[in-house]
């Protein structure tokens, strides 16, 4: 026992000494390894053996990198074959790299984005997907050539663009005459990015004849529109020009018998008159259904199949009926149109050329101009002298149907305004249509048999030009036809319609638009329809002609419509009127609907009465504002 407490003393006093008892084991040896992924990662450590492999710590995520391992100073630690032989510190290396798919975004050099689609990065571009999307895209105007994108490289390196090259498409233009090209006329081509209206050139001369216009088909064309985006052909017409030669009058050789007087025959229920030849007195088989009638010169009258003669312009006529049963019987007279009517006349009187001298003066009596007018055509009116302080409001007398020598005189009122001069263009329907004043192939109402509007003068339009001392630049009136959209080739958003509103690169000072009574008389057109062709109309008035006064008018009453309907359709044009802030002739309060009827020479279309009370209106909305 003593031997053994000898021994336990010894032993704590080699421990307490730190001396090692001869003979004894020591325990593992450790070290520290420290882990450092970087980017802000808290240092992680842990002990290993002396001589043994250090565990591999997975490193964490990190979006747009790729680890590379852990490294000991400059060298990358092996953890299959390096040993711990000390305190070492691994530290993570990280390499940045794009993502794996990038976003492609085709687009043309308009900077409009066509299609996006998801595209491996790395990877080339996939031509396939492009050219897929350039096989059913379309830019009017446009074609793409074989390489679609403006970039050097076609690996996808990340989110890009492909930029589509785009080239312009050179449309033709072509003349012709007679089936023939005409040569050295410009322009001869075009393209989307020209002027927005392209104005179609002079047509050659052609000796002996007047140049009627440009044609495509039976539309007449004097600007065209660049987005239109194809080839064009367009056909010169000419008529000939009518010598001294051409206007002498003589019946004709087979003629058996001869009207002696034109009747005027009133029309029952108040709606009119028409002027007939009178059968009274000849021998012949009676009844106007077995005769065929026509006319010698229908820019100066026309004849129907039943003998109603209609006035178009002032002169002299021949007219002629030729019996169907027996044709030998043919029965010719001589007629003289004036503005007051038709009547019979002579060869004699009608070859005879008798003048007159119209001579117009100003307010003073100072001389303007003077004319030789021959006898029952009607003189020129000049442009008016501009009044300091005054307004012009139109001349002493009638300039048509000169019979004597006349002087007609300029008349003012105080307050000046900016009319004189100016150039005016119509947008109507039958209502503002006169032969021969509105394009070739529109359909047109006056002169009508019935109707006392018996010259262009008397038409609505005509007074308010005249009275203001302005000029017509162009009648774009078409006889049936609507304002919406989908009611054919007349409709007034169309282009082709539209473009008749000027003369070719001239646009007009001011233009009327007297529209919607088709629209609004019709069962197959919407209010709606017509509220929104409304508003296209003007957007494209607007853009083609941006310096014209535009006075819109609403629809008078007649008995082409409900008055319920004439309401609503009225809405909608002063609603246009406040919203573009243009000014408004208001025809609603024109007529009543018992008092309307004195107006028209049928439902709706004005008689002379009509057509003054119409001029009127929008000459005191004009002058409203005198100063």
């Amino acid at each position: 026992m003593k031997h053994f407490k000898i021994i336990i003393s010894f032993v704590m006093l080699l421990v307490l000494t730190g001396c090692t008892i001869p003979g004894g084991a020591e325990g593992p040896k450790k070290y520290t390894v420290s882990y450092d992924c970087g980017n802000g990662c808290p240092i992680q450590t842990y002990e290993v053996v002396e001589g043994e492999k250090a565990s591999y710590m997975k490193p964490p995520v990190r979006d747009g990198y790729e680890f590379l391992g852990w490294y000991n100073g400059d060298n990358k630690w092996d953890f299959s074959k390096d040993v711990v032989t000390g305190n070492i510190m691994l530290v993570g290396k990280w390499q940045e790299v794009g993502p794996k798919f990038g976003i492609i975004n085709l687009v043309n050099e308009l900077g409009e984005v066509i299609k996006t689609f998801e595209a491996s990065t790395n990877e080339p571009i996939p031509l396939y997907q492009v050219n897929r999307v350039l096989k059913g895209y379309k830019i009017i105007g446009y074609t793409f050539n074989n390489e679609p994108w403006d970039i050097e490289k076609d690996v996808v390196k990340g989110d890009m663009d492909l930029v589509m090259k785009m080239e312009l498409i050179k449309y033709k233009i072509e003349y012709y005459y007679n089936n023939e090209l005409l040569e050295g006329l410009e322009p001869t081509e075009y393209t989307v990015e020209s002027s927005a209206s392209i104005d179609l050139p002079d047509a050659p001369q052609l000796e002996g004849y007047e140049f009627i216009g440009w044609f495509d088909g039976t539309t007449r064309v004097v600007t065209f529109f660049s987005s239109d985006a194809e080839n064009k052909q367009f056909a010169a017409k000419y008529q000939k020009i009518k010598t001294e030669a051409d206007e002498i009058i003589s019946l004709p050789t087979d003629m058996t018998h001869e009207f002696t007087n034109v009747k005027k025959v009133e029309l029952s229920g108040g709606t009119g008159f028409v002027y007939q030849p009178d059968f009274t007195g000849l021998n012949v088989p009676l009844g106007v259904q077995n005769y065929t009638f026509t006319s010698s010169n229908t820019d100066i009258v026309t004849i129907s199949v039943w003998s109603s003669m209609s006035i178009a312009s002032p002169g002299y006529a021949v007219i002629k009926a030729v019996n169907n049963a027996d044709p030998s019987i043919v029965i010719c007279c001589v007629v003289k149109v004036t503005s007051e009517g038709i009547f019979i006349s002579t060869v004699e009187e009608a070859n005879t050329k008798v003048s007159y001298e119209v001579t117009f003066v100003d307010d003073l009596g100072n001389v303007i101009e003077k004319q030789t007018v021959l006898q029952n055509k009607n003189a020129t009116l000049p442009t008016p002298p501009i009044k300091e302080g005054y307004t012009f409001v139109g001349w002493s007398r009638d300039h048509v149907n000169i019979t004597e020598d006349t002087t007609i005189q300029a008349t003012y009122i105080q307050g000046e305004t900016d009319f004189v001069g100016k150039t005016v263009s119509i947008l109507g329907d039958s209502i503002s249509t006169y032969k021969n004043y509105i394009p070739s192939g529109y359909a047109s109402f006056y002169p009508y048999p019935t109707a006392d509007v018996s010259d262009v003068n008397y038409t609505w339009w005509m007074r308010t030009i005249n009275s203001l001392g302005m000029s017509l630049l162009k009648n774009n009136s078409w006889s049936g036809s609507c304002v919406s959209a989908g009611t054919g080739v007349s409709a007034a958003t169309n282009d082709s319609r539209l473009v008749e509103l000027t003369k070719g690169t001239e646009r007009p000072d001011i233009i009327f638009i007297f529209m919607g009574a088709n629209d609004c008389g019709s069962s197959n057109v919407s209010l709606s329809s017509f509220q929104t062709s409304y508003q296209t109309m003007l957007d494209k008035i607007i853009v083609m002609c941006p310096e014209a006064e535009i006075y819109l008018m609403t629809l008078p009453t007649t008995g082409l419509y409900k008055e319920a309907d004439r309401v609503k359709y009225n809405e909608v044009i002063k609603s246009y009127a406040e919203s573009y802030n243009l000014p408004l002739v208001d025809l609603s309060d024109l007529y009543t609907t018992t008092s309307y009827k004195e107006h028209v020479v049928d439902s709706c279309h004005p008689n002379n009465k009509g057509m003054i009370a119409i001029s009127n209106a929008i000459i005191e909305e004009l002058l409203k504002d005198i100063k």
